[in-house]
């Protein structure tokens, strides 16, 4: 049961939310607004209580919680949103405030799982950066002791799940799927860098591809927070299993699409990763589609340089991938999967657990959110286009001195500085478009709008500095 006292304790540590934490809460669509600041505030009431059972040394509890507060919650958080749409879809009105507090329990544990795979995977793939942060391993106190830091922390998540769970009838049940994700989720690991390492990329198939995707990727993204929620609510039956399978492979099949297609062409900036697939050799979609489509003197190019850290190698695949227009054919691949997994949840019966609707906003959210990024990515080149068409359509600017002008006014600041406004103009068309408005003219459009939001707020910059007498602006010299 929910108590007035737990919700007011949920309340006191909403001034120290992240950036990230906040721009989750405008634009995620799968719970409440409630519902997701009421989470986001219970993880150190969880905490607490997980360490409380144990006589830990204080230097203990505080790096638990650090590797905890560095770690978890800082990406988009789709296992623990997922975790929580899926409990309220099957809740029962009269349970709602019952089983609350457990949800919420469960969706972190979903989080706190992926954070141990992520770090895990960073150690083991050398990667520098995660979240936009440098990653735990190469932290200055951590280095060696990563290793230990992934151990005690993934036996402590085991804890928070007996302290909440243990005297409960469905714990049984939640060891169980806690201990086949991490089984799958390791296998895949293993398999994937095996194929790596051993550099056969004649074996980048299609069929291994989607085997990596299922054991990788599609069971502990979707199929487990689904399956926590089947659980929790006692609707954990192995028909419903089927069904979380069959469609989960595949959801998980586009979202690991859609991180291949980021980790090529998404922005540092957006994704707050660096990619390093090609380097390391990634039995990705991009590397996959491209020894299928390549010639016998393609094929040697990709041999010869894929899974290399030199640059010139690293910008080889990349000139072989634009040859072989690999951006418009993952996008399509991604498009051709979508509408099968939208027809798959159609023809699902009406009384269906899990219910038809969770799978289709799940399939929704993974189509929109690769609208935003290819906004994103494309965002930095809009703006030279947009005033040379709008220059060239003015008769008044037809003196070149003018044009210049106008162009350098335009540049100087705007282009200086973080387009954080113009991002927020994305972010809100994201989260309001329908699939009709998805069109090439209505994407022009939004990118207009975009810069003309920027181009404002250095109207504003502009006209502050001059009143104030400002020296500086974005490390450049003011524009007056």
């Amino acid at each position: 049961m929910v108590t007035s006292k737990w919700l007011m304790r949920l309340t006191r540590h909403c001034s120290s939310w992240s950036i990230a934490q906040r721009q989750i809460q405008r634009t995620q669509t799968w719970v409440s607004q409630q519902t997701f600041a009421e989470y986001q505030q219970s993880l150190p009431i969880i905490l607490d209580k997980g360490l409380a059972d144990f006589n830990f040394s204080p230097e203990l509890c505080d790096r638990l919680k650090k590797f905890t507060a560095y770690n978890v919650g800082s990406g988009k958080q789709i296992r623990g949103l997922l975790t929580m749409a899926a409990c309220e879809a099957l809740m029962q009105p009269e349970q709602n405030e019952e089983l609350r507090e457990k949800m919420y329990v469960l969706a972190w544990a979903a989080e706190m799982l992926h954070a141990f795979f992520l770090v895990t995977d960073d150690m083991e793939d050398g990667a520098k950066t995660r979240h936009g942060q440098t990653c735990w391993h190469l932290l200055p106190d951590v280095g060696k002791y990563a290793v230990t830091d992934t151990g005690m922390f993934r036996s402590f998540l085991s804890e928070i799940l007996r302290v909440y769970f243990g005297k409960e009838a469905v714990y049984p049940k939640l060891v169980n799927i806690f201990n086949e994700t991490y089984f799958k989720t390791h296998i895949g690991q293993f398999i994937d860098s095996t194929l790596c390492s051993n550099r056969q990329y004649l074996s980048f198939t299609t069929e291994q591809y989607a085997l990596v995707s299922a054991y990788k990727t599609s069971f502990y993204t979707f199929q487990f927070p689904v399956l926590l929620g089947l659980a929790l609510n006692n609707k954990y039956s192995d028909k419903a299993y089927k069904i979380v399978e069959s469609i989960g492979s595949d959801v998980g099949l586009l979202l690991q699409m859609k991180n291949d297609y980021l980790d090529l062409y998404g922005d540092e900036i957006v994704e707050g990763k660096t990619g390093t697939d090609i380097q390391e050799g990634k039995c990705s979609l991009p590397a996959v589609t491209a020894v299928k489509l390549s010639n016998e003197h393609q094929k040697n190019i990709f041999f010869e340089n894929y899974g290399r850290w030199e640059d010139k190698c690293v910008n080889e695949i990349r000139i072989l991938y634009n040859d072989l227009q690999l951006k418009k054919i993952c996008v399509d691949e991604e498009k051709k999967l979508y509408n099968s997994i939208s027809k798959r949840i159609n023809n699902l019966p009406k009384d269906s657990i899990p219910p038809a609707h969770l799978f289709a906003k799940v399939s929704t959210i993974c189509k929109q959110s690769d609208i935003l990024t290819n906004l994103n990515n494309e965002f930095p080149y809009y703006l030279p286009k947009i005033i040379k068409t709008s220059l060239t359509k003015k008769k008044y600017a037809d003196n070149i001195e003018i044009k210049e002008r106008i162009k350098n006014l335009s540049e100087y600041h705007t282009l200086a500085r973080e387009p954080i406004q113009g991002r927020l103009t994305f972010l809100a068309f994201d989260a309001l478009a329908e699939s009709k408005d998805l069109t090439e003219e209505k994407l022009h459009q939004v990118q207009v709008l975009a810069w003309a939001v920027e181009l404002i707020q250095s109207y504003f910059l502009i006209g502050d500095d001059m009143e104030d007498s400002s020296e500086t602006r974005c490390g450049k010299p003011t524009w007056h």
